[in-house]
């Protein structure tokens, strides 16, 4: 289970650090390895289901249909090496990502280790920004790794802050290594400069702390820390203590993207089957178009599906997420399921900001961990109260499934 858990890992988060020169020696793709793991490993379980004539997970139709909707868009697009590598990723990478969250974090053992992974993720993405820093162009001193960028470091520090900072809110176990911890991750991710991982680790805990309940009280506290967060960024850059342009919105990066959700906003009403997954290029403005050549997309993945792959893809993938989301929110009971919620706002809300559809893959990791909920409630209602702790034993037999 653990090889396989760390092969989803790679698959989802290794282009996050293998632009680091300290891996250029590895002859092959890093994510490639992963998702052969993930796919001999899903693979060997949908046949043995198969043969077997054992039920097969109940959110797999939501994966198909959503598939299928994708691909719908394929014939509307106007071909490029962009578009090309889009379709590629959708056919294969996309659906890998979901299908390792529903098979290989069926059980609470699992999801734990996953949450392990993803915190010795964000410290091995400080180790590795420490010995290979980022060589920021704009010369603000970013944090990050060279050969990567600045998105990613906040996002796998950030990814990690939030599963800590979930861990000390619900247990007492290690909650001050937890809290130090999470503190360290957390600034990392400010010194990042990077808005959209500091917002998606402000609502993912937030999110996590409102699931968890506790009455009025608690929701009060959590809305004055989240408040007094802002704040401290705030006057952390108007200090200039921070990067300014967490707090600000006058940046090109901030103004391109708003142009970007407009015009893809307009095309979405006039285009109802889709310009084509990759081809938003021929469709934009010369002032919108960004210095990536081929590689336009909205910076939004709903606008980015509704735009490229049409009304319907974007529908069905609205649904998906929603469900996804009331399912994850029903099961955050105990300190796994409340911080694999943390994790699925946690990307979500970086796919509402930057990257497109192909780059967002822990997203759909969380999405397919989500999906799998009404498998993993029913046969194990208790979930764990700590990361490293035991489980029920309806939990233990969900996780030999």
């Amino acid at each position: 289970m653990r090889t396989t858990t760390l092969g989803l890992l790679l698959l989802a988060f290794a282009g996050y650090f293998k632009g680091a020169p300290g891996l250029a020696w590895i002859p092959v793709d890093i994510t490639l390895i992963g998702a052969g793991i993930v796919a001999v490993t899903v693979g060997n379980q949908l046949i043995g289901a198969l043969l077997k004539g054992t039920e097969l997970p109940r959110g797999l139709g939501t994966v198909i249909w959503l598939w299928l909707a994708f691909l719908s868009g394929i014939p509307f697009g106007q071909w490029n090496p962009y578009a090309r590598d889009k379709v590629l990723d959708l056919a294969t990478l996309v659906p890998l990502a979901i299908l390792g969250g529903m098979f290989l974090l069926r059980g609470t053992a699992a999801r734990a280790h996953w949450l392990k992974l993803t915190v010795i993720l964000g410290f091995g993405v400080v180790a590795l920004a420490l010995v290979f820093p980022y060589q920021d162009p704009g010369g603000l001193g970013r944090f990050g790794i060279d050969g990567g960028n600045t998105i990613s470091a906040g996002r796998a520090v950030g990814a990690a802050a939030v599963v800590l900072a979930i861990t000390a809110m619900s247990t007492r176990k290690h909650r001050f290594w937890a809290v130090a911890g999470a503190l360290v991750l957390a600034g990392a991710t400010v010194d990042t400069a990077s808005r959209g991982p500091l917002l998606a680790t402000l609502a993912a805990i937030l999110a996590a702390g409102v699931a968890a309940g506790g009455g009025p009280r608690r929701l009060v506290g959590l809305a004055v820390a989240g408040v007094g967060a802002f704040l401290a960024v705030f006057l952390a850059a108007r200090a200039g203590l921070v990067p300014a342009r967490l707090v600000s919105l006058g940046d090109n990066s901030a103004q391109a993207r708003a142009g970007l959700w407009e015009e893809s906003a307009e095309l979405i009403d006039t285009t109802p089957m889709g310009v084509g997954w990759g081809s938003l290029y021929v469709h934009l403005p010369p002032d919108l178009l960004l210095a990536s050549g081929w590689a336009q997309y909205p910076h939004n993945i709903v606008l980015e599906v509704f735009t490229e792959g049409g009304w319907i893809a974007g529908t069905v993938f609205v649904v998906a997420v929603v469900v996804a989301l009331r399912r994850q929110r029903r099961a955050a009971t105990g300190l796994v399921e409340k911080a694999m919620l943390g994790l699925l706002v946690f990307h979500v809300t970086n796919a509402m900001v930057s990257g497109d559809i192909s780059a967002n893959r822990g997203m759909w990791v969380a999405l397919g961990a989500a999906l799998i909920l009404p498998v993993l409630q029913d046969a194990a209602p208790d979930d764990t109260r700590t990361l490293g702790g035991a489980h029920s034993p309806k939990a233990a037999e969900v996780a030999r499934l």
